[in-house]
């Protein structure tokens, strides 16, 4: 009878054990951030980094951008004129030639007879919805060194911050396995909300999990000391 109480306080002493560290790793799990999310994160000044958790519960394209703030009125006009890259879609084959061929989002539109003002704005939303789409393609082909059928060049360098990035996926072992690692040169702005500008850094798909997303400035960028700046990670509505 005693032999039996030990072996059955054994087995209750295994399975707390197994239990306490379950409920450690649920508790670590739900104290994450969920994406979209962001970090504070001074990409403006050398040697700063940011080393960040977060949880992905569905299946999307999530992107990893920084986000520019600003109080809105003058400081925002400022803010606006020092992302500006001036930006522009050219075709690949032309880029290195005298003449590259620009694409602006006309060049997408379908049809250019139209009989009604709505049915003329419906076509331009849908053309500049497919000129984004290409824009994006572009970049992550840039980034993923990939051929693209389009590039898209900066013409203005002044507001380029270059960052050394690293994501990676935690497994349920805790095993870190890294699936993308770069030194990428950001520059522009692609997006604007509520009292901010957004720059695109990368962007992936990914599955449901938990992910480390490392980041780390290389240089000085004097233009933006002043301005508050956060690690985004936001998605797309589609894959």
């Amino acid at each position: 009878m005693i032999e039996k109480i030990e072996i059955s306080r054994r087995k209750l002493i295994a399975f707390m054990g197994v239990f306490s560290i379950f409920s450690q790793k649920l508790n670590a799990k739900q104290n994450l951030p969920a994406a979209p999310c962001s970090f504070i994160f001074d990409a403006s000044r050398n040697g700063v980094s940011v080393r960040e958790r977060f949880i992905v519960d569905t299946k999307r394209y999530y992107i990893l951008a920084l986000d520019f703030y600003h109080g809105g009125g003058e400081g925002a006009k400022k803010l606006a004129e020092l992302l500006d890259a001036n930006e522009a879609l050219f075709t690949a084959e032309s880029i290195n030639s005298s003449h590259p061929i620009r694409i602006i989002s006309d060049d997408f539109m379908e049809k250019k007879t139209f009989f009604s003002i709505n049915e003329r704005n419906e076509a331009l939303t849908q053309a500049n919805r497919k000129y984004w789409d290409v824009v994006h393609k572009a970049i992550n082909s840039k980034i993923n060194n990939k051929k693209s059928e389009f590039v898209w060049r900066p013409q203005n360098l002044k507001g380029l911050i270059p960052i050394s990035i690293e994501i990676a996926k935690i497994e349920n072992n805790g095993i870190r396995n890294i699936i993308g690692r770069n030194l990428i040169d950001t520059i522009g702005t692609y997006a604007g909300g509520s009292g901010r500008f957004s720059r695109e850094i990368t962007g992936a798909v990914l599955s449901p999990g938990v992910y480390e997303i490392y980041d780390k400035t290389v240089r000085d960028s004097p233009l933006f000391f002043d301005v508050l700046i956060k690690l985004a990670v936001t998605y797309r509505p589609k894959i």
